[in-house]
């Protein structure tokens, strides 16, 4: 199984065979020359030969199986976040309405189709992990608070009406349930990104298949009996300190009462049998202590 696996990931790293250096974007193949056909507008969704449900600024960064190998593509860490910070810089400028023509609600990120979840967090892998927290916490207004249309300024910064798109099996729902914390999983993985937490504090009861048990997954005549046992339950707190519409960037965070100087937690840090405990100390100021590389 080793084999398979390992096998798989390296098939799945042939997207960067699609990488167009002078164009930055990830494009498709002329099926008859084998030669790159990148797009004439890389906002354009009206050839769907290119790409699908999207354009190419949509499908930009999509290898959520290989971030720190996208990143790489870039010439520098700070030419790839200044490409990804374009990409919402770009969207806080288009409102629905204005993009409606091309048949998607936004050509720059696109809020309900799941190619773009994972980009705010991308942030993380770069010089600049705070704007993961700035831009994160304006997704979670723009696109997912109900906006009143002609009443809030700020309407037409995404048109938020609740849930962005269609809900498929929860992705969208539970992509601002973990933002909404200030923790976002990398699926497949142990990591979890850290962004704003909106909340002032939040509790979740992370159940024994969470923790990793050997349960068989059999029946079990104890189950009920198992919720109150310490040894196979554990309580993730979350706490958050001067958090506000404005104060959005993590100054501090403390895991489990120790300093964080990472913009990753892993599964560990928020599993512990006894309970884990996360402090976030919010400014508004982007000066974090989170990015080694820069704020």
């Amino acid at each position: 199984m080793a084999d398979v696996a390992s096998d798989a990931f390296n098939r799945s790293l042939n997207y960067r065979n699609l990488w167009s250096a002078d164009e930055q974007l990830l494009c498709p193949r002329n099926g008859t020359t084998g030669a790159l056909a990148c797009p004439a507008s890389e906002t354009a969704v009206r050839d769907k030969n290119l790409y699908h449900e999207g354009d190419a600024l949509h499908w930009l960064f999509f290898a959520p199986q290989d971030p720190e190998g996208l990143v790489g593509l870039w010439p520098s860490p700070d030419s790839f976040d200044a490409r990804l910070e374009g990409i919402f810089t770009g969207s806080e400028a288009v409102t629905e309405e204005l993009h409606g023509a091309e048949g998607v609600p936004n050509p720059y990120y696109w809020a309900g189709n799941e190619h773009d979840l994972l980009d705010v967090w991308l942030f993380n892998y770069g010089p600049h992990c705070a704007k993961a927290q700035k831009w994160s916490r304006w997704l979670t207004h723009a696109h997912y608070d109900l906006h009143r249309a002609g009443r809030d300024d700020d309407r037409q910064l995404g048109g938020g009406r609740g849930i962005p798109g269609n809900d498929d099996y929860g992705a969208l729902s539970s992509w601002f349930l973990f933002a909404s914390l200030g923790v976002y999983p990398r699926a497949g993985t142990d990591l979890f990104f850290v962004g704003s937490p909106r909340v002032a504090s939040a509790s979740l009861r992370l159940n024994k298949a969470l923790l990793g048990s050997s349960s068989s997954g059999g029946d079990d005549d104890d189950d009920d009996d198992d919720d109150d046992d310490d040894t196979t339950t554990s309580l993730l707190q979350i706490i958050t300190y001067n958090n506000s519409a404005t104060r959005v960037y993590v100054e501090a965070l403390l895991v489990n009462g120790e300093p964080h100087g990472s913009p990753f937690l892993t599964r560990s840090d928020l599993t512990r049998p006894g309970g884990s405990v996360l402090e976030f100390f919010m400014s508004d100021q982007p000066v974090s202590s989170l990015c080694p590389l820069g704020s």
